[in-house]
């Protein structure tokens, strides 16, 4: 099932580049359509998520090894350059939420 926002008609594709992951699990924690799940300590792609990824960038944002990619979400330049400046942020935040600790 699609659910169709004003950027897309149809789902987007998590790809997870295995060599960069770590399993730290932050991208698990933003995804709120559960397209990304833990399964025996590993991200892993839910094969039957709520609605289907809509593509809102937030576990590419999360992700502090570059290790998750996504097709079908088109970036606009300016939305591309606040995700460079707003990602050591957000890595920030979540680390000190979820693990109490200063990066």
């Amino acid at each position: 099932m699609s659910l169709i926002t004003n950027r897309t008609s149809e789902n987007a594709t998590v790809k997870i580049d295995y060599s960069q992951c770590n399993h730290c699990g932050l991208c698990v924690n933003v995804c709120k359509d559960l397209t990304l799940i833990i399964k025996d300590e590993k991200v892993i792609i839910n094969s039957e998520p709520l609605f289907g990824c809509i593509g809102c960038g937030q576990c590419v944002a999360i992700c502090p090894n570059d290790a998750i990619s996504l097709n079908g979400r088109t970036l606009t330049m300016e939305e591309f350059i606040h995700h460079q400046k707003s990602r050591e942020l957000i890595i920030k935040a979540y680390t000190r939420f979820y693990f109490h600790a200063e990066v």
